[in-house]
């Protein structure tokens, strides 16, 4: 009997649980005092023992940030994997999105955003967490125009709207809450309120609530978000999560 308990206890941990998450757009590393520090951001996320971040604006192998693999880095900073995706091509280089995960990556996709300005992606990798699969993606979404976002936004979700399991999306999506876009994605998805602060950006003074975590097929009501208060090493303060998995 006791042998069928603790099985049972193994398999409940596998299967149910709370996952920890961070959003932060690192402007390849550079904080507001002009400083590129790539030490400083991973600890940062080292303090907040993260199961998985999605990355924004970092750089590969480009010049102004020391021709570093800054996904790699942080990875090895953090002991996590990591997957890069590039948005443009950059001096020799390139920039995009990544993420860090602590669980094993079982597949990656890439979502190329529509709009004529400079290229966007989606970065979505699934990952699988004890045995469910999840699908967890970092966002950047243009920022010039509520139009190529709302666009940008339509396109997005076609693609994940057909996972057949739950989806996790974290990012800039450079919207506020009552924009349009925001708008047009809450009525699929769950955004995660915010405790407390709410602005994320500029880092040292902020003025704007343009990050976000947002889930689907996800029961949001157990889920928590907080705007860490981190004002230098990035023009956007990062965002910590904790979601709970059936």
């Amino acid at each position: 009997m006791r042998a069928l308990l603790y099985l049972l206890f193994l398999t409940g941990l596998a299967t149910a649980g709370e996952l920890r998450v961070m959003s932060y757009n690192i402007h390849h590393g550079v904080g507001m005092d002009g400083k590129l520090d790539l030490q400083r951001i991973a600890g940062i996320i080292k303090k907040e023992k993260p199961d998985l971040v999605a990355l924004q604006e970092v750089d590969q192998s480009v010049p102004r940030s020391g021709k570093v693999d800054q996904a790699e880095a942080l990875a090895r900073l953090l002991g996590m994997k990591h997957i890069f995706r590039k948005c443009i091509d950059l001096h020799g280089g390139a920039y995009g999105n990544a993420v860090l995960s602590k669980h094993p990556i079982d597949d990656v996709v890439v979502h190329r955003l529509p709009g004529k300005g400079e290229p966007r992606i989606a970065l979505e990798v699934q990952v699988m967490v004890g045995r469910k699969r999840l699908s967890f993606c970092s966002v950047h979404f243009d920022w010039t125009t509520e139009a190529v976002r709302l666009l940008q936004a339509k396109s997005l979700e076609t693609h994940l709207a057909k996972r057949k399991h739950p989806v996790l999306l974290l990012g800039d999506f450079n919207a506020r809450p009552e924009s349009q876009t925001m708008q047009y994605l809450a009525r699929t998805w769950s955004i995660v309120p915010k405790k407390e602060e709410r602005l994320t950006c500029p880092a040292n003074k902020p003025r704007d609530e343009i990050d976000y975590i947002l889930t689907l097929g996800l029961d949001a009501s157990k889920a928590s978000c907080r705007v860490l208060p981190e004002a230098a090493a990035s023009d956007h303060r990062p965002l910590f999560g904790r979601i709970s998995l059936p």
